[in-house]
């Protein structure tokens, strides 16, 4: 007996001594970075001088070094670039940038700032075959121009918490925390600075990474892949580049999938939808403040009231979410796992509000133009992360999740039947110069119809 004892115990000491101990991952710590404290960015703007100077640019003249809305290598339109930038413009309903969302979203819990690199970073796109190629002839050719640069403030954390911790002070690590890449280029130049290069991955728009980078050396510096590149439509202008970076940075901060119809995404779903309000989708035609599942997970808010079971019937309030972060959360039965989201607009915020506001305005002559969104309250499904611990850095792929956010319209779904008349003009204001049809309203159908929301 004593014998058997004595084996026992020898094989199982093997198995406490080989048992794993997993982090456990929290959609609050952030994937790339912790969205808590302060963070400083940098902004490199980079062009293909010689490869590039008959070709047009808006508000950015090829023999210049940065365009014109970024005044003495800064970024007011955006970003602010100073810590005191953040009670001095509190109350001027003007500002909208970035810093201000994410600092009043975030119920003051994260300050962004951002610094521009004086000089424009010009490379010579010679025996280039990608973006990727691109971003590392840019580390290069910087190096070259400044050896020396100091890049202590923008490297303050220690990198890609991946969800499994708060990297908000951990210090500096010698990898630069987030450096976005600011090309001078467009697709539809006639003479491409590379042949091709309209057709490369990461054309038209930008990645939600620094493709082509791991650790690349900067004396004793290195850049790594947290940051992401920009060009063409979302270097355009100042406010074209806030929604990239707005779209950009949720892919990587949370693992944010495609919602709301933004890049054409449909996932298990057939609905594709035209509006929504948050990072990933078409948001400025709604409001420009994130939505309440986003500032939940990322830690900023809390749910003020979860409810699940018909235990949970009762009344309850909720003041204005965009200047309280209160929301309701409701878990639709038989669902899978579906929750009804309810926020409460009261448009106390110049965040909450639309951003196409006033456009088109008397075209055709005596219209309104475009509308702001009332207020009341405003509601969504959500389909995408049912609790903080399940985040996974998949998820931003993953077909389950992808356009996981359905906006209700207070008009209901409905049939709609396509009339035969059209309208169209030579007047690109006029609709962006779309052949417009009418459509009649028929029948309710709640489960499969179609409202304003939903592109058709």
């Amino acid at each position: 007996m004593s014998v058997l004892c004595r084996g026992l115990l020898l094989f199982l000491a093997p198995l406490l001594f080989i048992s794993p101990v997993f982090a456990q991952k929290n959609s609050t710590n952030g994937e790339v970075f912790t969205p808590k404290g302060d963070l400083r960015i940098l902004i490199l703007c980079v062009g293909f001088q010689g490869y590039d100077n008959d070709q047009g640019f808006p508000h950015w003249p090829a023999d210049q070094d940065l365009p014109d809305y970024m005044p003495n290598a800064t970024f007011p339109a955006v970003f602010y670039k100073d810590t005191s930038d953040f009670s001095r413009f509190q109350e001027d309903t003007t500002v909208k940038n970035l810093s201000k969302l994410y600092h009043e979203m975030s119920m003051g819990k994260f300050r962004l700032m951002a610094d521009v690199y004086p000089k424009r970073i010009n490379i010579d796109p010679t025996n280039v075959r990608s973006w990727s190629e691109i971003n590392r002839k840019a580390i290069q050719k910087m190096q070259e121009m400044d050896p020396d640069f100091d890049w202590s403030p923008y490297d303050q954390r220690k990198n890609r918490p991946d969800f499994e911790f708060d990297n908000s002070q951990t210090g500096p690590d010698g990898i630069a925390d987030y450096v976005v890449f600011y090309y001078r280029y467009r697709k539809p130049w006639k003479v491409q600075p590379r042949p091709g290069m309209e057709r490369w991955v990461g054309t038209g728009g930008g990645v939600s990474t620094i493709m082509g980078v791991s650790k690349f050396p900067y004396g004793e510096m290195k850049i790594g892949p947290e940051g992401f590149f920009g060009n063409d439509s979302g270097t355009l202008d100042a406010g074209k580049f806030a929604q990239l970076f707005k779209h950009e940075l949720a892919h990587e901060w949370f693992s944010s999938p495609h919602y709301g119809g933004a890049n054409g995404t449909i996932g298990n779903y057939y609905h594709v939808f035209g509006a929504s309000w948050g990072s990933t989708g078409p948001n400025t035609q709604t409001k420009l403040c994130l939505n309440a599942w986003e500032r939940w997970v990322l830690g900023w808010t809390e749910i003020t009231h979860d409810l699940s079971t018909p235990k949970d019937n009762g009344v309850y309030t909720i003041d204005d979410y965009v200047t309280t972060g209160q929301s309701m959360r409701i878990e639709i039965p038989h669902s899978g796992g579906q929750h009804l989201w309810i926020e409460n607009h009261q448009k106390k915020s110049e965040l909450d509000h639309n951003g196409w506001n006033g456009l088109l305005k008397n075209s055709p002559e005596g219209t309104a133009g475009i509308g702001d969104i009332d207020k009341g309250l405003h509601l969504f499904v959500e389909n995408m992360l049912p609790s903080r611990e399940a985040i996974k850095m998949s998820m931003v792929t993953n077909i389950k999740n992808v356009n996981g956010f359905r906006a209700i319209n207070a008009q209901g779904n409905y049939d709609y039947v396509r009339l035969d008349t059209s309208i169209k003009t030579t007047d690109w204001t006029v609709y962006w110069n779309n052949r417009v049809y009418g459509f009649k309203r028929g029948e309710a159908n709640p489960l499969s119809g179609i409202n304003p929301y939903i592109g058709f």
